[in-house]
């Protein structure tokens, strides 16, 4: 799930202590489903989409392999994403939102 993934790429939201390492993320065949448990200040999940903030502040994400069902990514989904080098958009994403990739 989203929560836990944001903690294994060292959200801002968590403690140092409890970040993870991981640094690429493939979802190319990953499913997003809409509901679930909030992933970020009672912000959820939306049906093929990279929701408001996903990844905000995730400070090891370098690389990303967007879901090939996405079709869009929202408003600062991976702001203060520090070391984000790469993110691979998918051919289904028609809605990319202006402040989508904004550091």
């Amino acid at each position: 799930d989203i929560y836990c993934l944001r903690k294994m790429l060292g959200a801002d939201s968590f403690s140092k202590a409890d970040w993870g390492s991981l640094t690429t993320l493939d979802l190319s065949e990953a499913l997003i489903v809409r509901g679930g448990e909030w992933y970020y200040r009672n912000y959820y999940t939306i049906k093929n989409a990279i929701g408001d903030y996903m990844f905000n502040g995730c400070q090891n994400l370098q690389k990303i392999v967007l879901p090939n069902s996405v079709t869009s990514i929202r408003d600062y989904a991976f702001s203060s994403c520090d070391a984000l080098i790469s993110v691979e958009i998918p051919e289904s994403v028609k809605t990319i939102d202006k402040t989508a990739l904004m550091r």
